[in-house]
């Protein structure tokens, strides 16, 4: 009975870890999912938004929202601690463009190729059969990736680049590879904007040292952001709703689709004191539920965010702390 619960909680950590990597593997789709505290706790809501703290990779056209002078760093942890995240990234005052360090990576893989019990000769594990515990090896996955950010505005348009470096690393084999992103940003009023952002256009495919070539295709999505603010006496209320369509794409996460166009719908609300403490709930997606609060001083910042999705369990429950400190506080702790 004991052996029966040991293997059936290592096949569901297996299952979890397995549908994990194969997302990673199939495309860029999690590394440009990158997102800080702030702008997951409000349902990413942010297509077009003229106003968040958010590292700008969603859609690289807002990175003017990024204030100069500001060191972000974001860590954050999925799937029981298995998935981590960090984000390095800093604009300068006087340079044009913005820099951002990210890594990924997914410890605890199992390695079951020599822990079979293949009774039936097929290669496969069947209902009669057992995998050996004690042949079973872990191995790990990290990504690594340097993005230059660049924003040009053209009257009341906003078009941001984004050049990217990915590195990858498993089972000691390595793979490099080179994309751009791009995005356009427009603020129509005070409370409405639209946004497109294209992803992954891919200049050199993944090139593996094992000679695999792993290829890119392009993600386009275009929507738009209603951002009204409601203020009393105490507070300040940002309402956010965020629609639009992915091009030439269906996924399971569709609230809507028009022929092979998928759409989606996400919203959130952040209350706000006297810009010093922040609550903030939001909806990213189908069954996608996240909650938040950030604390503010006269130059940094602290976020902290918590996300879940539904029929997941303990295993879709994501955290993500953000720092945004202002470099002159960075050299004074220093001197």
């Amino acid at each position: 009975m004991r052996k029966q619960y040991i293997c059936k909680g290592f096949l569901k950590k297996y299952i979890f870890i397995l549908t994990f990597i194969s997302n990673v593997n199939a495309d860029n789709t999690l590394f440009h999912t990158v997102i800080d505290a702030s702008a997951l706790a409000v349902g990413n809501a942010l297509t077009g938004a003229q106003f968040s703290h958010d590292s700008g990779i969603i859609n690289p056209a807002r990175i003017n929202q990024f204030k100069p002078g500001t060191f972000l760093f974001s860590s954050e942890s999925q799937f029981s601690g298995t998935f981590y995240r960090q984000i390095f990234s800093y604009r300068g005052r006087s340079l044009p463009f913005r820099l951002l360090f990210l890594h990924e990576g997914i410890h605890d893989i199992p390695d079951t190729r020599y822990a079979l019990n293949d009774w039936n000769g097929d290669e496969l594990l069947n209902g009669n059969e057992r995998l050996i515990t004690d042949q079973i090896s872990y191995f790990s996955q990290h990504r690594f990736g340097v993005m230059i950010q660049h924003l040009i505005s053209w009257e009341d348009w906003y078009i941001g680049m984004g050049y990217n470096t990915v590195i990858n690393s498993l089972v000691g084999q390595n793979g490099y590879g080179f994309t751009i992103n791009c995005g356009i940003f427009k603020q129509v009023n005070s409370s409405f904007s639209l946004g497109l952002e294209i992803k992954n256009i891919e200049i050199l495919p993944i090139k593996w040292t094992t000679g695999y070539q792993e290829s890119w295709s392009p993600e386009i999505f275009i929507g738009g952001s209603i951002t009204p603010i409601m203020e009393n006496v105490w507070c300040k209320i940002n309402l956010f709703f965020d629609g639009g369509f992915r091009l030439n794409e269906r996924t399971l996460d569709d609230d809507f689709h028009l022929n092979e166009n998928s759409g989606i719908f996400r919203y959130g609300i952040e209350l706000n004191a006297d810009e010093n403490f922040a609550l903030r709930i939001g909806r990213s997606g189908k069954g996608k539920r996240a909650f938040g609060f950030g604390i503010s001083t006269e130059k940094n910042i602290l976020n902290y965010a918590l996300s879940t999705r539904q029929g997941w369990g303990e295993h879709s429950t994501c955290h993500i702390f953000t720092f945004l400190l202002d470099v002159e506080t960075i050299v004074y702790w220093f001197k």
